[in-house]
C-alpha cells in the first residue's frame, strides 16, 4: 500500500513520464513487486499496463514481476499471454521468466501447459533448473502424467516410453 502511495505522489509531481523512462520502469517494477508480494496481483498487472500507457519499454524484470503476480493470482492464461507478448516484444526471457509461468500453471493443475513450457524452454535454449523440474514432477504426479514425466527425466526417446506405458510389466522389467 505504501509503495502505491509513493507511486501516486510521483505521478502527481509529474515524475512519472516518458521523459524519465528508465526511472519510471524501475519505479513501476518496484511497485509491482511490492503489490505481488502483498498478494495484490490485480494492482501489479494494472501497473504493468501503466507502462504501456506511458509508452515505456518494458524490460525482463517488469515482465517477470507481472508473471509472478499472475502466479500469485492463479492467472495461468495471463502468465502465458505475457510470455508471448514478451517474446513478440523481443525481450529476453530467463529461467525466472519460465519459473513464474510454470508456477502459474502448477497452481491451477495445468500439467499440459507445464510440459509445453518445458518444450518451449528447450527450443529457446533456456536451461531448466531444479525448481522448474520439481514443479513439473509435482504437476505430472497430480495428473498421472508419469509417462511424459519419465521422458523428461530420462534420455530415452519419448516413443520408447509411449510403447512401455501401454505395458506396465515391460516398464518394470526395463528398470531391472
Amino acid at each position: 500500500e505504501k509503495a502505491l502511495q509513493l507511486l501516486n505522489q510521483m505521478a502527481v509531481k509529474h515524475v512519472l513520464s516518458s521523459d524519465h523512462a528508465c526511472s519510471d520502469v524501475i519505479s513501476l517494477s518496484t511497485a509491482m513487486s511490492a503489490c505481488q508480494k502483498a498478494s495484490q496481483w490485480e494492482k501489479a498487472l494494472q501497473l504493468f499496463s501503466t507502462m504501456t500507457q506511458l509508452e515505456l519499454e518494458r524490460n525482463t524484470i517488469a515482465f517477470n514481476t507481472a508473471m509472478s503476480a499472475c502466479e500469485k493470482g492463479g492467472m495461468w492464461e495471463d502468465a502465458l499471454h505475457l510470455l508471448s507478448v514478451m517474446e513478440l516484444s523481443g525481450v529476453q526471457s530467463q529461467v525466472v521468466t519460465f519459473c513464474a509461468a510454470v508456477g502459474a500453471c502448477v497452481t491451477v493443475d495445468r500439467s499440459d501447459k507445464v510440459l509445453q513450457l518445458l518444450d518451449v524452454m528447450e527450443q529457446s535454449k533456456v536451461e531448466v533448473d531444479t525448481i522448474i523440474f520439481s514443479a513439473a514432477i509435482c504437476s505430472c504426479e497430480k495428473s498421472n502424467g508419469w509417462a511424459r514425466l519419465l521422458h523428461l527425466l530420462c534420455p530415452m526417446e519419448y516413443a520408447n516410453w509411449k510403447n512401455l506405458s501401454s505395458q506396465p510389466g515391460a516398464l518394470i522389467q526395463s528398470s531391472k
